[in-house]
């Protein structure tokens, strides 16, 4: 039997092949926090965490603009990230939220919790933190790994009380709220009636991610004023609202125009995500004109 490799071997880095530097960079630098460590004239970057010399290395070697490998072939799957503790966790979560970046999905393992996304030329990556090596799942001495809906509003709970929003009078939050509150007595006036295109979020005070979307909500619905409405739906206020729309999971975000409901989107999504949807669904310029 060969030796077992030394326990304290670990994968130093990863270094991928990108079509975009300062794109890659966009991902690894801005929406997840490394720090570039070297450049190496405009082909390469060294990103790392806490100062090590690299733990991600990105190039364009194979030339700006290059196409990303088809699907089906053997290659990375993904590369996975290890937060230090299940705070640091919530933390990169609400971070890529704030950066506008979609996550694909999110696993409870039993012996770690995983977030799964993907960077801008497709890599898959992973953010997980583990738990105590006592706390994993054992049978007859055997692991027991698992795959599981990772919790994400507890997730977020981790954050509760250390990174406060500023408090604002009763009278200062409803002048400053560019959303329209609604209920079973204006819904259909300000949504199914209105000459413009409306968002409706379907949220609750106790959803971790319905908090994290607002404040896009607030940045759309001020940046788009004139041209589509954003309007909010407390579904334990109103849960014949809810009902009538069959929402079973929030947020949830509906997508009106001309009374229609056009599309929607399950989830904590980013403000782009947002923007493009009631783009889509703004009038033709001719048609406005017209109108």
């Amino acid at each position: 039997m060969s030796t077992a490799i030394h326990p304290e071997v670990r994968i130093g880095h990863v270094h991928l092949t990108v079509s975009n530097l300062e794109r890659a960079l966009q991902f690894y630098r801005d929406a997840l926090g490394f720090e570039i460590t070297q450049r190496y004239g405009t082909s390469a970057v060294f990103l790392s965490a806490g100062g090590y010399h690299h733990h991600i290395a990105l190039n364009v070697w194979a030339g700006e603009g290059a196409p990303q490998p088809p699907p089906g072939r053997t290659g990375l799957y993904h590369l996975a990230i290890l937060y230090p503790n299940r705070r640091e966790l919530a933390r990169a979560f609400k971070r890529l939220f704030d950066h506008g970046v979609a996550i694909e999905g999110a696993s409870d393992h039993g012996v770690s919790e995983a977030i799964y996304l993907r960077d801008a030329d497709g890599n898959g990556v992973e953010l997980y933190r583990d738990r105590p090596r006592e706390e994993w799942p054992r049978l007859n001495g055997q692991l027991q790994m698992k795959t599981g809906p990772l919790d994400l509003d507890g997730l977020l709970m981790e954050l509760h009380g250390i990174e406060p929003k500023p408090e604002t009078s009763l009278r200062e939050s409803e002048i400053m709220k560019p959303t329209i509150e609604l209920n079973e007595t204006n819904f259909d006036r300000e949504v199914l009636h209105s000459s413009q295109p409306v968002v409706v979020d379907f949220w609750a005070e106790w959803c971790g991610p319905c908090r994290m979307l607002a404040p896009a909500l607030d940045e759309v619905a001020r940046e788009q004023e004139g041209h589509a409405k954003v309007a909010k739906v407390n579904i334990d206020e109103n849960p014949a609202l809810a009902a009538r729309f069959n929402i079973q999971s929030i947020p949830t975000l509906l997508y009106f125009k001309g009374g229609e409901l056009r599309d929607q989107t399950v989830g904590a999504v980013g403000k782009n995500t947002i923007v493009t949807k009631l783009t889509a669904l703004a009038p033709e310029p001719d048609a406005a004109a017209h109108s």
